[in-house]
């Protein structure tokens, strides 16, 4: 019994993550990442399998405690999974040539679209706000935040020995 029960609140509290982010995200479109919105979603589906785990009538504190971690690390898989597609460069590749008649995409209609997309605009845009970037007519600069998290990402390009992209 205490695996099913683990189980349903635990499917209880995903379906209730899932869902309520894909109609918010319908309802409410947005080329802004919403990190705290989609936090706040994951405790509402956090909040969602403990109530079901109390209402089948779990009692015990070391399954309370494993349905909790094994959520979070399901959500916090979501949100890099998320994260990584929802604004992807290979994505948007992949959909397009999938989306192209005879499965075939000439790479100019590929670059063509890209520069079309809002997505760096929105980000630099984005970034201007959060105080990483400043934009001066067609130039753009970094502010003192956006050098401070260059001269870090630059410090693990070096410890890494590769060069982190995004």
């Amino acid at each position: 019994m205490t695996g099913s029960l683990l189980g349903i609140s635990l499917a209880a509290g995903v379906i209730v993550g899932l869902g309520l982010h894909l109609a918010v995200w319908r309802a409410r479109p947005s080329t802004r990442p919403r990190i705290r919105l989609l936090a706040g979603l994951a405790a509402l589906s956090l909040a969602a399998s403990v109530a079901t785990y109390a209402l089948l009538g779990g009692r015990s504190g070391v399954e309370l405690c494993a349905l909790l971690w094994i959520e979070t690390f399901l959500m916090i898989a979501y949100f890099f999974v998320y994260a990584g597609v929802a604004r992807s460069v290979s994505v948007t590749i992949l959909s397009s040539v999938l989306r192209a008649p005879d499965g075939q995409v000439r790479f100019a209609e590929l670059l063509d679209s890209y520069e079309r997309s809002s997505r760096f605009a929105d980000r630099l845009a984005l970034m201007a706000e959060h105080g990483l970037v400043e934009m001066r007519g067609q130039r753009v600069s970094l502010a003192p935040r956006g050098a401070a998290l260059s001269r870090v990402v630059s410090l693990l390009n070096r410890l890494t020995a590769t060069e982190l992209q995004g």
